[in-house]
């Protein structure tokens, strides 16, 4: 599966680099992000989950490379 790298801050203010594999963008709220906004839905490699990004506070994107499937 193909990666990105995102420069991300999150919800509490934290800038961190993360890899996904991008799933889709829609626009809602959750309840890490209760105003509604364009999020990208994506799996977080390195947590082993499913998570929404907020576009307004991804900075830069880069090819992350390869990972396999099921990972």
């Amino acid at each position: 599966m193909k990666t990105l790298i995102i420069d991300y801050t999150n919800h509490k203010g934290e800038r961190s680099e993360r890899r996904i594999v991008p799933g889709g963008i829609r626009h809602g709220a959750t309840p890490w992000h209760p105003e509604a906004q364009w999020l990208l839905t994506a799996w977080d490699v390195a947590k082993q989950d499913r998570r929404d990004f907020a576009l307004a506070t991804i900075h830069a994107m880069r090819d992350g490379g390869e990972v396999a499937s099921g990972t």
